[in-house]
């Protein structure tokens, strides 16, 4: 702990949080925090200070929130010294940033920013943008009488609804109601089986075969992850061929063999329509595995993405995509709406998401000409503008007073791998915007930084030109190191979740804190560890830890792998031991 407290210490900047909630197997609830930040030599530090213990059994106020929070960031001295939390969209959560940002901006000097950093994490609002789509398909279920009342309408502005509404709603449980029999009835799942192999091996050239091998198996999704819906009906699609022989068989027999599927037929216009699914929740998925990484910046691209999704929508809202289906049309609109409500990308006002605004400015790949390619308007711009200045001012004043103090002068080496982004990244936004030609230089520093050509990498511009541009090199060390997600806390949760089962639940709450925040500074090794394992592992201090996870969150875990064998392996019931190695401080 000392190690790390006078690490930050030393920092000479500021923080950004990621927070999240957790609900144990022992049904305590826990609040995980994480810090990002750039190092002095521009690498994204990533690591996890926080695992609070909240109520047992007791739902949780933003009050209890902020007195968790507020106790670990006393801990580390930095309460201070936070430019951002990334959270998700709930209740307490809303809270806890209106109780913090209150507190932190009492007595705002002129050199003091405050704080204005409340980023809701895209992930989350993805979901509710998906979830709002999804509900109309019945693929997520929604009771309340304010969408009882929209499908009234809906079916008498549209009669033909009148006849196709229950097809709709029985549709979800149809597939389900099929998955389900394939995992369960010895009948549909061993000649599921025999289907599969069949089409497998129906290719003459073995080199062919292997090559084109696909899944064998169907997946269940999880009603509350979009992406396992996703994942789904991908797979359901993908073995149409194989269904349909199924239900065939399944009808002669469904007496004999005691099926009870809810249907045993799925026409022609339903895979059509589950494909028209799939085409529009397929827009959310690029852009929620580019923007969960921890170890490249994020925040920066928020805007573009968004923009390039809301663009995708609505060629599909007004392009007749649901002219046959007016269900459909009224999920893309609700999709449209729920995510412009989140990213008011078509206002003047900046306000709500001024910082995504700013870290997409700093991005020497994107600057003003990226607003203007996402049809920002020109009173936004002018706003996004005047706040670049208001920001430049304040860190200006900082780095004046800061060099007055000869303590703090001193040049700082950038090192290569602070903004550097995965090769799937710049495609993606290699598609988003094309290069523009930039005027000349202007005399003053935030002039000449938006004059200046476009470069291929964020580090590639801060590593050239990191003396002339010192006071915008600072505010992208600290704005650029936001994250757009809530992803590194959620993390937390995974590891920890390993460890603390519905079967290992008496552990006391201060032992989950403990190995949570060891297991997410990888200092918990396995039993299975090799002795070198070990010895590496002893060798990691609370100095250097830095994310080294692999930045696809496999959000595929959360779907039930329908097997085809004849049982299910059952959990092993053994815990497994680890080995704690605790850093000498």
């Amino acid at each position: 702990m000392s190690h790390k407290l006078q690490t930050l210490a030393r920092h000479p900047g500021r923080f950004s949080l990621t927070v999240d909630e957790w609900n144990s197997g022992n049904n305590y609830d826990f609040l995980a925090v994480a810090l990002h930040y750039f190092d002095v030599s521009f690498r994204l530090v990533d690591v996890a200070i926080g695992f609070e213990v909240l109520n047992k059994n007791i739902s949780y106020t933003g009050e209890a929130l902020i007195k968790s929070l507020d106790d670990v960031l006393t801990q580390y001295d930095i309460r201070s010294r936070i430019i951002s939390i990334t959270r998700d969209n709930a209740g307490p959560m809303n809270a806890l940033l209106d109780i913090f940002a209150k507190e932190r901006n009492k007595n705002v000097g002129e050199t003091d920013l405050g704080f204005s950093g409340d980023i809701r994490c895209v992930r989350h609002v993805f979901t509710l943008v998906t979830e709002a789509f999804l509900s109309f398909t019945f693929f997520k279920t929604k009771k309340t009488k304010k969408f009882e009342t929209i499908l009234q309408k809906a079916q008498e502005d549209h009669p033909t609804l009148c006849e196709l509404l229950p097809k709709l709603r029985s549709l979800p449980g149809v597939i389900r109601s099929i998955l389900n029999g394939i995992r369960h009835n010895h009948f549909l799942k061993n000649n599921f089986q025999k289907l599969v192999q069949e089409r497998n091996s129906s290719e003459e050239d073995d080199t062919v075969r292997n090559r084109n091998m696909g899944p064998e198996t169907l997946l269940k999704d999880n009603e509350t992850r979009w992406l396992s819906t996703l994942r789904m009906l991908e797979r359901f699609i993908y073995f149409r061929e194989q269904i349909t022989v199924l239900l065939i068989l399944a009808e002669n027999v469904k007496v004999s063999k005691r099926l009870k599927l809810e249907a045993y037929t799925i026409e022609d216009d339903e895979w059509k329509y589950l494909e028209t699914i799939c085409k529009v929740l397929k827009i959310f998925e690029a852009p929620t595995k580019m923007l969960q990484g921890s170890n490249y910046v994020t925040l920066n691209n928020t805007i573009p993405v968004v923009s390039d999704i809301l663009q995708k929508l609505g060629v599909l809202k007004d392009g007749g995509l649901s002219s046959s289906n007016h269900l459909l049309q009224l999920g893309l609109e609700s999709a449209f709406d729920k995510l412009r409500e989140y990213y008011p990308i078509h206002k003047d006002e900046i306000g709500p998401i001024k910082n995504l605004y700013l870290a997409t400015v700093l991005d020497p790949r994107l600057k003003i000409a990226a607003l203007q390619d996402c049809g920002i308007s020109d009173s936004a711009i002018t706003n996004v503008e005047e706040y670049f200045h208001e920001v430049y001012s304040v860190y200006k004043a900082n780095i004046d007073e800061r060099n007055t103090r000869p303590e703090l002068v001193g040049a700082r080496r950038i090192g290569q791998s602070a903004f550097r982004v995965g090769s799937t990244n710049n495609d993606l936004l290699g598609n988003l915007f094309a290069r523009r030609n930039r005027p000349e230089s202007s005399s003053d520093e935030v002039k000449r930084f938006l004059s200046e050509e476009q470069q291929d990498t964020i580090f590639d511009f801060y590593a050239a030109r990191r003396n002339t541009f010192p006071v915008i090199s600072q505010m992208a060390r600290e704005f650029l190191a936001i994250p757009a997600m809530s992803a590194s806390s959620e993390r937390i949760f995974s590891k920890v979740g390993d460890m603390v089962t519905r079967k290992r639940n008496r552990l006391q709450p201060g032992t989950i804190k403990m190995l949570a925040i060891l297991k997410a500074r990888d200092l918990v090794v396995d039993e299975e560890s090799t002795v070198c394992d070990v010895a590496e592992g002893a060798k990691l201090t609370s100095d250097n830890i830095i994310d080294k996870e692999n930045e696809k969150q496999d959000e595929d875990g959360e779907l039930e792998a329908i097997t085809i064998e004849d049982s299910d392996t059952s959990e092993d019931d053994d815990e497994a031991l680890v080995t704690v190695f605790i850093p000498e401080n």
